[in-house]
This record gives structure tokens, C-alpha cells and sequence, in this order.
């Protein structure tokens, strides 16, 4: 069947402006993709504002029409700047870099303030900047598991957190944005670590609870429970292999020992939680901070 020619015409006209649009994307995102490059390089450098712009007319590129001076978070940070915000917080973070880089927290300090500055999302730029400190941890092998989460010390002090954010874009203090950002993740690491602790002492405390009054199958739903806080009958019978009179008595004894407690209030379909391993979790009033002596920092 012949095409008619009109539509042949639409047609062709219209592949030939999605061609145009995608070489125009590509243009776009190769310019993009170089302005990143360069400014990554920069930071690694410690660069100041002078030697970006030296770099990036080196590199032929031109002023993006979104931003016509180089704002990227690493204006009045020179090779003298970094060199001192280095050396004072040696005493606070031990070097852990290999083959001469710079230690993985301040990699990752960096990496986030220079995220935020960036901003790159219409909404969701702060959970991503946090949730993006812990995959680099895991990354860079601080951690084993991302079990370490600053969202509830950067909360508890949101005001500080924005001055020195905004401190490194309009003066370059990276100084004091490190310091600040090691002292939280001193904080936050030695909060988890008493928590763990807690929780073990309540696995123990409970172990031998659960022994003593319900047996081994006790001690199967105790583990099950550390899985699962919050169950209901039908649920433990398939998980710890017991009948379901069995499962509904064990329950029972655990809400009675205070291990359980019931939370809906009804004769039906009830759910239990294991509310002492729970509260472990509930958000403290503040995070002890380890001590440091007054913070000084030079003018550039």
C-alpha cells in the first residue's frame, strides 16, 4: 500500500527535528559532563576560584547561560586553605588515605556539601546528600553495612548545618563545614555503638526470660521477634514451626512477661510489638558530642 505523500513529508520532517533535538541533548550533556569533570578536579586540587576559571578556559568551554560565574562551592578554597583545614583536624580524624589521597570522611564531607551546592533535583536534594554520606562510607569500606545515619544529628542541629553550608559557598570556610561534619559523625557513630550495646543486653535479658518461662520454642520466638517486632498469632506458627494453639500460648506468656504488648485494642486480628526492643530506636533528646577545643579559623 502506497504512503501518501503528505504523510511521507510529516514524517521525514519529523525525524529530522528529533535528530536535531538529540544532537542538541548531546551537546548539552557532553558541555555538562566536562563542566563536572572539570569542577571535580578542582576539588580534588583544592583549587581557588582563579585556577577553575583557568581550567575551564583551558578546556574551551563556555559560561552555562543557568550560571554565568563559577559558583560550584569551592570558591576561596586555595591550596594554603586546604592544606591548614587538613592539618587541623588531624587530631580529630586520624589520616586513613592510601597511596597519599585524602581520608575517606573528608572525601565524603566534601562530597556532600559540594552535592547540596549543586542541588541538582527539583525536590529530594537533602535525603539523597544524607542518604548519599552513608553508601560512600559503605564504598569507601568505612563500614561494613550503611548502619550509620547522620539525618537525626543534622536535624538536632538544622541551623548550624545551613550556616556552614552556606559559610563554604560565600567565604570558602571549608574549614569549619569539616569540622563540624566529623564532630556529627564522631557523634552519631558513638550513639549507634550504645545502642547495639543495648540491644544486646536486652537479646541476653530476654534469652534467658523466654528460656526459663516458654522453653526452646521461646527462644524461637524471641529470635523471630528481633526479625519481626510486630507480629500476630497467625503469623509465628509457620515461622517457628509450631501448631497454632502452641503459637497463640507463647504469645500469650510473652505478652504477659511484658515482651509483647498489644496495640490495637481489639478481640480480632490483633498485633503485637515487641516494644522494648523498639523504644531502643526512639529519637533521643540530643547525641553526646565529643569534646574539642574552640574552633579557630583563619581569614584566607
Amino acid at each position: 500500500m502506497a504512503v501518501p505523500a503528505r504523510c511521507a513529508c510529516s514524517c521525514s520532517e519529523q525525524l529530522r527535528r528529533r535528530d536535531n533535538a538529540l544532537a542538541g541533548s548531546d551537546a548539552v550533556l557532553a558541555e555538562t559532563e566536562a563542566h563536572v569533570a572539570t569542577a571535580a578536579t578542582m576539588i580534588c586540587l583544592g583549587s581557588s576560584r582563579g585556577r577553575y576559571c583557568r581550567a575551564r578556559k583551558d578546556s574551551n568551554l563556555e559560561v552555562p547561560l543557568f550560571r554565568q560565574k563559577p559558583d560550584f562551592g569551592i570558591a576561596a578554597l586555595s591550596q594554603g586553605r586546604y592544606c591548614r583545614a587538613r592539618s587541623a583536624i588531624r587530631e580529630e580524624l586520624p589520616a586513613q588515605g592510601q597511596d597519599g589521597g585524602h581520608p575517606p570522611l573528608i572525601e565524603i564531607g566534601l562530597v556532600h556539601a559540594q552535592f547540596e551546592t549543586i542541588h541538582p533535583f527539583l525536590d529530594g536534594n537533602g535525603r539523597v546528600g544524607r542518604l548519599l554520606i552513608t553508601f560512600l562510607l559503605v564504598l569507601r569500606k568505612v563500614l561494613r553495612s550503611p548502619l550509620l545515619y547522620l539525618s537525626f544529628y543534622l536535624k538536632l542541629h538544622r541551623l548550624e548545618y545551613y550556616d556552614r553550608l552556606t559559610a563554604v559557598r560565600v567565604s570558602g570556610d571549608w574549614e569549619g563545614w569539616l569540622r563540624f561534619f566529623l564532630r556529627g559523625v564522631a557523634a552519631t557513630a558513638a550513639e549507634a555503638t550504645q545502642t547495639a550495646e543495648r540491644i544486646y543486653a536486652l537479646r541476653e535479658r530476654h534469652r534467658s526470660v523466654a528460656l526459663e518461662e516458654a522453653g526452646a520454642n521461646g527462644l524461637r520466638l524471641l529470635s523471630e521477634l528481633f526479625r519481626r517486632p510486630l507480629v500476630n498469632v497467625n503469623y509465628v506458627p509457620a515461622r517457628i514451626e509450631v501448631t497454632f494453639a502452641t503459637a497463640n500460648r507463647l504469645v500469650a506468656r510473652f505478652e504477659e512477661l511484658g515482651i509483647l504488648k498489644e496495640v490495637t485494642g481489639q478481640r480480632r486480628s490483633r498485633l503485637f510489638r515487641y516494644e522494648p526492643y523498639l523504644e531502643l530506636f526512639d529519637e533521643p533528646e540530643s547525641i553526646d558530642e565529643p569534646s574539642v577545643e574552640p574552633e579557630v579559623t583563619e581569614s584566607p
